[in-house]
């Protein structure tokens, strides 16, 4: 019953399905004594639907006691069991979005260990095998981000162009796939300046872009950031075709993104960077006072305690003092 409901809320996203699924799943934990074969499993399913409904509606007691569940069902699992990397997986996913929520790097460093471990117990034939490696990339470019480790960059790149290897084409998380290689070649580019990783980011993002399904509501987000990678290339060589490319992909980012959207004011702050660029480039002032729009619609759209507002605001205090030098 359990399984049917996740089923359920899976297609149709009704809560209730969800909080029942979770009494069943405790039910079923509850009833399952420790030494039968299938305690493992039970615990599985609900830290899965515990993790579920964290992130649904945040309740960060659904995350800790996520967390307990998958642990439990990994410790209980057999080294040679063929769920054993699943359950790995689950369990190191878990990790990192507590990391996330709370910023801990102890979770992020657990993390790591349970996607490696994870990655480790399934072959490369398995179907998963290509989710592993992308999320295991993820985690090392996070780690990347807060130590500055250059293993972990070239660690991330390492298992993301491998997971993209293991994608054929066609496939629907092929797109995701191309743009996350394309985060951690060009994070590459930006701490050693080596030319070829940011030509081969532009390109794996524009491959991601045209191979994303029509109306793919991450479409804009692949736009978006397509358009910022080819703002850095026009910034380090001047083809002013970058730089068209950069705002064409900007509007087109932000025309498709609703205004409820999260990432709303990320894509606006990307364009209005490449708005102020241009008009530095030709001088046309209709560009700084779109820059300056698009930047005060970004500050707008996110609180004060947001992690990207000083980000945005220091973009549209720059468009701001562009526009004083200019005209006083």
């Amino acid at each position: 019953l359990g399984v049917a409901l996740i089923s359920r809320f899976d297609r149709l996203g009704n809560l209730e399905e969800l909080h029942d699924a979770i009494v069943q799943r405790r039910y079923a934990d509850e009833l399952t004594p420790e030494w039968h074969p299938h305690k493992p499993a039970a615990l599985n399913n609900l830290g899965a639907a515990l993790q579920a409904r964290f992130l649904r509606l945040g309740k960060l007691e659904d995350l800790e006691d996520a967390l307990v569940k998958l642990k439990y069902a990994v410790d209980l699992t057999p080294e040679d069991h063929p769920n054993i990397s699943k359950r790995l997986e689950n369990l190191g996913n878990t990790f990192h979005i507590r990391f996330e929520r709370l910023g801990n790097l102890s979770d992020l460093e657990e993390s790591i260990v349970y996607k490696h471990r994870a990655n480790d117990s399934i072959p490369d034939e398995n179907p998963d095998k290509a989710t592993y490696l992308n999320n295991l990339g993820s985690a090392l470019r996070a780690r990347f981000e807060q130590l500055g480790e250059d293993g972990d960059l070239e660690d991330a790149i390492k298992q993301m162009r491998r997971a993209v290897e293991l994608t054929p084409e066609g496939h629907p998380d092929r797109p995701m796939r191309l743009n996350n290689l394309a985060n951690v070649l060009q994070d590459r580019f930006q701490r050693f300046g080596e030319i070829r990783d940011i030509h081969e980011a532009i390109s794996y993002r524009r491959d991601s872009v045209e191979q994303s399904p029509e109306g793919h509501p991450d479409t804009s987000g692949r736009l978006s950031d397509l358009g910022a990678s080819l703002q850095v290339r026009f910034i380090r060589f001047g083809d002013p075709g970058d730089l068209e490319d950069a705002v064409t992909c900007g509007r087109r980012a932000v025309d498709l993104t609703p205004e409820d959207h999260p990432d709303k004011a990320r894509r606006l702050d990307n364009l209005a960077r490449s708005l102020r660029v241009r008009f530095e480039h030709i001088g046309e002032l209709s560009n700084l006072e779109d820059a300056v729009t698009q930047g005060h619609r970004a500050v707008d759209l996110v609180s004060d305690d947001h992690s990207y507002k000083p980000v945005y605001l220091e973009t549209l205090g720059l468009a701001l003092l562009t526009r004083f030098q200019r005209l006083r």
